[in-house]
């Protein structure tokens, strides 16, 4: 699911989004210049096939194909998801920050 980042048009609302947020979003959503992949997967019975590649190429082709984008982020990968992090650096992504879960027991 890939959809625009709106966070820093969101910025600008300072956390009120009624009457004059929505005048607000209308005036500036033309500064949306990139997207955010919050969920992407395939059936494990696939993944050794190429296909996650494969998919992150279709994805990358359709964004290039609309200049007013910059930047697609994969947000929310957790540090120790090998499978998803080694990929997404193979596609030439870099890493910035990382998720970590802590557990304890009460």
């Amino acid at each position: 699911m890939i959809f625009p980042d709106i966070n820093p048009l969101l910025k600008r609302l300072n956390g009120r989004i009624g009457l004059l947020g929505l005048l607000k979003f209308l005036m500036y959503r033309r500064e949306i210049n990139g997207l955010r992949l919050l969920m992407f997967g395939i059936k494990e019975k696939f993944r050794q096939l190429g296909l996650p590649m494969l998919a992150f190429h279709h994805i990358y082709k359709l964004v290039r194909k609309k200049e007013k984008y910059h930047y697609l982020e994969l947000g929310w990968t957790l540090e120790d998801n090998e499978s998803i992090n080694s990929l997404v650096e193979e596609a030439g992504a870099k890493r910035y920050k990382k998720y970590r879960i802590f557990r304890k027991s009460l």
